[in-house]
């Protein structure tokens, strides 16, 4: 059993922790957010002299997610919390502590909001700012997100042999799911990824590399985020974003499953999860063609 204020004390078993978590090949980022809000939560502890994780109440837990509520979104508060929770279920399950502090605690609950989607204007006017300054990287990138929803995280782990230009599909050996896919490039993100490749003064080992060595998800995010800001796109618009773009504009085009399969989601409900502002839309445009109101005083 540790004791104490755990700032010290409980770093091994964060260590063995993290440990447990590669040996459930978990994602790197899932690692990091479990092991950062444990720390997060133990520094809370020390600074308020709490007690050490194996005496923490109910308490300690609602007072941290109180004060990070003043801090961080509820969308936040809450993969904290989950982060937290899955620590003491770990040391619980390892005989660690006797009970888990956070098995009565329900996870902060957070309302839906509405996706940044851009608009297909908006997604013209960024490829024609690309196009125009040949900024042919930039440009890859945001043809490969677009065009195919794949994730910031695949996109920076894509190695070149897993992309086929001659047939347009790229492989994706380890997805959120842990599941492989494939994904299909449109002739014309095709055409980008080749005008990137052809300017190249070597074949890549990772499709995105740069003086440094691979482009991380973080740097992904980062370029993205950037080249919106440039074209003037409103809102933040990051990788994700682009995903649920993609999603939203082929809402009607394709089958539930077709777009679970292309966007790497096991649950069926990943339509309506990535394509929700779209599918609103034109909930509301069918209603505006078959009100029953409308009907009922036979207006024409």
């Amino acid at each position: 059993m540790v004791s104490g204020v755990a700032s010290i004390t409980v770093e091994p078993l964060i260590k063995s922790f993290e440990r447990h978590l590669r040996a459930e090949n978990k994602r790197p980022q899932t690692i990091d957010h479990y092991v950062g809000a444990t720390r997060q939560f133990v520094a809370f502890c020390a600074a308020e002299n709490m007690p050490g994780v194996e005496n923490v109440t109910r308490d300690p837990v609602e007072t941290w997610l109180e004060r990070l509520h003043q801090t961080y979104k509820p969308h936040s508060v809450r993969n904290r919390f989950i982060g937290l929770r899955i620590f003491f279920r770990w040391l619980l399950a390892e005989g660690e502590i006797s009970r888990d502090p956070t098995a009565r605690t329900k996870p902060p609950a957070v309302d839906q909001v509405a996706k940044d989607v851009v608009a297909v204007e908006d997604m013209r006017r960024v490829f024609a700012m690309l196009d125009k300054a040949k900024r042919w990287r930039d440009a890859a990138i945001v043809a490969l997100l677009y065009d195919t929803g794949m994730r910031a995280s695949e996109l920076a782990d894509c190695r070149r042999e897993h992309i086929n230009l001659d047939n347009g599909v790229t492989f994706i050996p380890k997805s959120k799911n842990h599941r492989t896919r494939v994904v299909r490039l449109s002739p014309a993100g095709v055409r980008y990824l080749d005008r990137y490749l052809r300017r190249q003064p070597k074949e890549p080992e990772y499709l995105l590399e740069g003086t440094r060595g691979k482009l991380t998800r973080s740097g992904v995010y980062q370029i993205v985020r950037e080249i919106f800001e440039e074209a003037g796109v409103k809102g933040t618009i990051g990788p994700h974003d682009l995903r649920h773009t993609s999603a939203s504009h082929v809402v009607g085009e394709m089958s539930e499953s077709e777009m679970m399969q292309l966007f790497g989601r096991s649950d069926a409900g990943m339509a309506r999860h990535y394509a929700r502002q779209a599918l609103e839309a034109a909930a509301l445009e069918a209603h505006g063609r078959a009100s029953p109101l409308t009907r009922l005083m036979g207006t024409k």
